[in-house]
């Protein structure tokens, strides 16, 4: 399976936990760090998250320092994207192929965020998880957060100035999915 879901701001009001959840099973894709809230100032702790098996990142060239600090990065695009009909991230949800061990999995999905994401100027967050306990054995899967604005090192922030348009056009979105297709079979 592959799939794609946006997530913004809900009635102009969010916190970092909405970066995290999976609308559909409203499990959380990327549990493996702590966070603050910077708004609340309520800490998430998903360092005891069972069924991750890797999680790593994959950063854009002349991505700030800071970037590559999970926690770090979440909480400045939070910060960074305030209008209330922000879109903060996008998560890309992917099966990886069950004839493959752990570390070709793991391999596959990072040189794919690598060459597709990365390479468009993104961050990409990746969380293997493994199947779940009741379901198939042979859905392991991986969560890939990522932003949605590039990085300007010319900026005080770090950021560009605008979010990434060209990454809501359809072409790029059905590149994706065709590269996806053709790296994992």
């Amino acid at each position: 399976h592959h799939g794609m879901v946006v997530v913004s701001w809900v009635n102009g009001e969010g916190s970092m936990i909405w970066l995290h959840k999976d609308p559909e099973s409203g499990e959380y894709g990327l549990r493996t760090f702590e966070v603050t809230d910077p708004d609340t100032g309520t800490r998430h702790d998903y360092t005891r998250k069972r069924g991750v098996r890797a999680t790593f990142m994959e950063l854009p060239e002349g991505a700030p320092d800071w970037a590559a600090d999970r926690p770090t990065l979440w909480n400045a695009v939070h910060a960074k994207e305030t209008r209330k009909n922000s879109r903060l991230s996008c998560e890309i949800r992917v099966a990886l192929p069950a004839e493959l061990d752990a570390e070709a999995q793991a391999r596959l999905v990072r040189t794919w965020a690598r060459d597709h994401l990365a390479a468009a100027g993104i961050v990409a967050d990746i969380a293997i998880h493994e199947p779940s306990r009741e379901g198939d054995d042979r859905n392991t899967h991986a969560h890939i957060m990522t932003t949605l604005r590039r990085f300007d090192g010319a900026t005080v922030d770090g950021w560009a100035k605008g979010a990434a348009r060209d990454l809501n056009d359809k072409a790029f979105l059905e590149n994706l999915r065709a590269s996806w297709e053709a790296a994992q079979n």
